[in-house]
């Protein structure tokens, strides 16, 4: 018995290093072929998301990383410049400048194009085809972990061609910035990240010459100036998501909101911003306060007309509810309606550093100070592009008072600096308030509003 058992326990063992060096083998084998098939890392991805749209890096990749032949710049000829507006024309170059169509085309020095990222492939190849006697440059930058282009510059003796890169980011354009610099000249793009509304463009033909160009240059030059692109602040966002999801159904009613006042601002050419509980909403949560009841737009009063109040007493979209203070000293709109209406506060100057608008609680009138704003930049709500102040920290700051808006709490505390301003009087208060429906003034529902207050 005791022979047999130590038999057994020799097999075992015998057994044991055998099927181990098999496995082992195996295993060997196993992970070199693996390691033969498995995707290598370290290569560039078939294809890459810029701002949820999808690319072939390979052809973005291969056709600006590769170093372009630099031909000495050598000649400023027309019959070069005509060319270049040629080949930018026949790849869909957008003339952004409309300076070539109010002065002699000869005295330009530096013709400002834009170009999708589309189109960007098939002009590289034919630019460096064509082996234009000129300097050719494609900047670049990092968006996350991919090279994208930012811009080409073409610049030949006494000429520079600017193309910057457009990029679809939901309903408007984004174009980078880059480092390159024109010397004595100044670029309109590439210097800060910049937004544009996407716009219409048509075929125009001057001095034998094709351009495509925007439908409505003076809309283009009114949003350049005010396209300097901020983002919300992705770091504020995720912590007060974790304690506040957005409300999906509320963000899609407010956004159509904002789009349709959007529309009718900027449409007349007016200075507006996201003001107090938007911007808040845009900056801290990259979408709006889940627990908010109503929308803030700061405007210019010096920018009132009566355009502007009769295309809100028009829409059916965002129509004109209520009309608050007065013009020369207090105006506010309501608009949309007053289960989630949208306030908008003409802010008035008050000095050389200072402007104010005003809130008003029945008789009583208050007023908040704010640094005046002097710039508006650009910003992405809702895949919208729309204006806020270019130092929305400062803003906030005056509103809810020094870094407190950067807490999440159910009622933020109403700026520092309001102050009480006024109670009208009987005869200003006759006149301080008026509703309206269907762009019709409501006289027996106003006067039943006033009358238990005089």
């Amino acid at each position: 018995m005791m022979f047999l058992k130590k038999n057994f326990l020799i097999l075992s063992v015998i057994n044991f290093v055998i099927l181990y060096f098999i496995f082992s083998s195996n295993s060997t084998s196993y992970n070199n072929n693996d390691k033969k098939n498995e995707p290598s890392f370290s290569k560039e991805p078939k294809y890459i998301k810029i701002f949820g749209h999808t690319y072939n890096s390979k052809i973005i990749k291969n056709n600006f990383l590769h170093p372009f032949k630099n031909y000495s710049p050598i000649s400023n000829s027309s019959a070069l410049k005509s060319k270049i507006k040629f080949l930018l024309f026949h790849n869909k170059a957008i003339l952004l400048d409309q300076k070539i169509f109010q002065s002699n085309n000869y005295q330009i020095s530096l013709f400002t194009y834009g170009l999708e990222i589309q189109f960007f492939s098939s002009l590289s190849e034919i630019i460096e085809s064509n082996k234009l006697a000129c300097e050719i440059n494609v900047t670049s930058i990092q968006l996350s972990s991919h090279t994208i282009p930012a811009a080409f510059y073409i610049k030949c003796e006494k000429f520079i061609f600017h193309i910057s890169i457009f990029y679809p980011r939901g309903n408007f354009f984004w174009i980078p910035a880059d480092n390159y610099q024109l010397e004595d000249r100044r670029k309109i793009l590439n210097d800060h990240p910049r937004a544009l509304n996407r716009f219409q463009t048509k075929a125009v033909r001057k001095d034998n010459e094709n351009y495509i160009v925007p439908i409505d240059y003076g809309q283009l030059e009114y949003d350049l100036d005010r396209s300097k692109f901020i983002e919300c602040n992705f770091e504020l966002a995720k912590s007060s998501s974790l304690k506040s999801p957005q409300n999906k159904v509320k963000n899609i009613f407010f956004f159509y909101r904002l789009f349709y006042i959007k529309e009718i601002l900027e449409s007349n050419k007016k200075d507006y911003w996201l003001s107090a509980g938007t911007l808040l909403g845009w900056y801290r949560d990259c979408g709006i306060i889940p627990h908010t009841t109503d929308g803030d737009i700061g405007l210019l009063a010096h920018q009132y007309d009566s355009d502007l109040e009769r295309a809100f007493l028009r829409s059916n979209k965002v129509p004109l509810i209520k009309k608050l203070g007065f013009v020369n000293d207090s105006l506010e709109f309501r608009v949309g309606d007053e289960d989630f209406p949208i306030d908008l506060f003409f802010n008035y100057i008050y000095n050389q550093t200072h402007m104010m608008y005003s809130i008003q609680a029945i008789r009583k009138v208050y007023r908040i100070f704010l640094t005046r704003v002097e710039y508006l930049c650009s910003a992405e709500l809702f895949e919208e592009k729309f204006f806020v102040p270019c130092n929305p920290n400062l803003m906030l700051d005056q509103i809810y008072g020094k870094n407190l808006w950067t807490r999440m709490k159910n009622n933020n505390k109403m700026s520092p600096t309001i102050l009480l301003w006024k109670r009208w009087s009987l005869v200003e208060w006759k006149n301080a308030v008026k509703f309206y429906e269907n762009g019709t003034f409501l006289k027996n529902y106003t006067w039943n509003y006033i009358r238990p207050h005089i």
